[in-house]
């Protein structure tokens, strides 16, 4: 699909390789590896001389939990754990 950007002349298609992610609480990378390198020619510096580029950190997390309105909500507890977990999945219980 190609967009043209606002601060462009031309349309063009791409894509965005995302390396040194922080992933949480067991969650997998999604093998990207079947698209190819030579579609990532992508290189943020070539665009925006005034930003740098840093692998995730827990430094980053903890800045993005400051700054997002991020609340330690906690999760409903687990039904199954729970002693009325049987009554539930019997109906003559």
């Amino acid at each position: 699909m190609e967009e043209q950007a606002s601060d462009k002349d031309q349309i063009s298609s791409g894509r965005i390789r995302s390396e040194g992610d922080l992933f949480l609480n067991d969650a997998q990378q999604c093998a990207a590896d079947a698209a190819g390198d030579e579609l990532w020619d992508f290189e943020v510096q070539d665009f925006y001389q005034s930003c740098s580029v840093q692998p995730a950190s827990m430094a980053l997390k903890v800045l993005l939990q400051c700054c997002t309105g991020w609340q330690p909500v906690p999760l409903p507890p687990d039904i199954s754990s729970t002693e009325g977990a049987a009554d539930l999945a019997d109906p003559t219980a």
